[in-house]
């Protein structure tokens, strides 16, 4: 019996098996973590999912469906990121050991256009999918990252940068490999949630509770990105979700305004003297933290929010202009080999920047395709957010948009495997429906 078929047998929930099997990837990234940093088995069951269920998604479209464009698009897309790479290693024997890591690159940056189209094309005939699914979905991936850096604190995860001379950890992770995906996960998720208490919770305590908790687990996770994303989500998002929300009236949006406002105001003084008891000491060292690297990055707000990367980036532009020929130019020369051809393979370095990154991995050619792809995108989710048709497109839009933005200032959004396989759905399933 095919996977269609399965989901179609009438004892099995359709929609709660398909939504089930998007929700594993988080648990087998858990499970993949905790077997290499604390049984140090390296398999590596999380890429070998995600690769399946990227080969299932180009089998459907292709086999299945026969979606001539989405085929002679994944073709186009494939010679785009492999074959000028493959060019480069055949011809210099000192990049042919790199070629399977930078294939893997390749395939993280197709993860999100290839599970798009294969979402897209599985939706057509099947009613697999639906708003208070992704809802579901998200609202479980957010109370799992709190969770997970919960647990840290006791010991079962692993820190974000190690401990301090006090004994304090600077950020905490669970058992997820990298902090910066985690931190985009955590913001994806936090967009659904807290627009699904927004508009369905019953009370105000409801949104304030979900408030709090994402409070603590960006304080936790301790990456400007989560806090950052925190601020903005829980401010902006919240009134674009008043503004767009199709079934709100004035009356109503007013309401549940002055609602959340006196609950919140009730509650400010208890809860933020509780949080500021138990978690002044990691105030203090947090605070002593960020004033240390503020200063050791140039003491500007533009070296802090970049980490002070930007002081690499006259190096990379000047190598991209002086020591790339046109083929360079146009293609890029792959992920590893430009991270060892700037730095040497002893000094692992990139612009830890998307748009930088990507222009010397890809070339212009590829750069062009990304952020093109991504502009799309935001157009599109915002065009369906301004039509109210829906009840996940303002989490979907804001989510794209954050995203989009702080590839700009960070790496490795366009490349994360873990948040594309999430962000996928909701788009596919918004331009579907409408």
């Amino acid at each position: 019996m095919s996977l269609i078929g399965f989901l179609r047998h009438p004892k099995i929930k359709v929609k709660d098996v398909f939504i089930v099997i998007f929700l594993s990837s988080v648990f087998i990234d858990i499970a993949n973590g905790f077997m290499l940093t604390r049984l140090n088995f390296n398999v590596p069951i999380s890429q070998i999912f995600k690769s399946s269920l990227l080969l299932f998604f180009i089998y459907y479209y292709t086999v299945r469906k026969g979606r001539l464009d989405y085929i002679l698009a994944t073709l186009f897309l494939f010679f785009i990121f492999f074959i000028p790479n493959l060019t480069i290693y055949l011809n210099d024997s000192l990049n042919q050991s790199n070629f399977v890591q930078d294939m893997i690159y390749g395939v993280k940056i197709l993860y999100l256009p290839i599970m798009y189209m294969g979402l897209r094309a599985l939706f057509e005939n099947n009613e697999i999918c639906s708003e208070s699914r992704i809802y579901w979905l998200f609202n479980v991936i957010f109370f799992v990252v709190f969770i997970s850096i919960a647990f840290s604190l006791f010991g079962l995860g692993n820190t974000q940068y190690g401990e301090q001379k006090e004994g304090v950890a600077f950020g905490y992770k669970g058992y997820f490999l990298s902090g910066n995906e985690l931190s985009y996960l955590y913001l994806v998720a936090y967009s659904f949630a807290l627009n699904r208490v927004t508009i369905y919770g019953k009370k105000a305590i409801y949104f304030i509770l979900y408030l709090i908790i994402s409070f603590v687990t960006a304080i936790f996770l301790a990456t400007k990105t989560a806090m950052l994303a925190f601020i903005f989500i829980s401010i902006f998002q919240t009134i674009l979700t008043f503004l767009f929300y199709k079934k709100n009236s004035s009356a109503i949006i007013v309401k549940r305004l002055k609602s959340i406002k006196f609950t919140l105001v009730f509650l400010s003084i208890p809860v933020t003297s509780i949080l500021s008891f138990l978690l002044y000491d990691r105030f203090l060292v947090y605070y002593s933290r960020l004033e240390f690297l503020y200063h050791q990055q140039g003491a500007t707000i533009t070296s802090f929010l970049l980490s002070g990367r930007d002081h690499r980036y006259l190096d990379l532009i000047s190598m991209f202009v002086d020591k790339m020929n046109l083929i360079d130019w146009l293609f890029g020369i792959g992920r590893i080999s430009y991270i060892n051809y700037t730095y040497g393979a002893q000094n692992q370095f990139s612009a830890e920047m998307d748009l930088l990154d990507s222009l010397i991995s890809n070339g212009i050619v590829g750069s062009l395709l990304i952020y093109c792809y991504w502009i799309y995108l935001l157009f599109i989710t915002c065009k369906y957010m301004i039509s109210r048709n829906s009840d996940i497109a303002v989490p979907t839009f804001f989510s794209v948009f954050l995203l989009f933005s702080i590839s700009f200032i960070a790496g490795h959004v366009f490349a994360s495997s873990m948040v594309c396989i999430y962000i996928s759905l909701p788009i596919a399933y918004l331009l579907h429906k409408g």
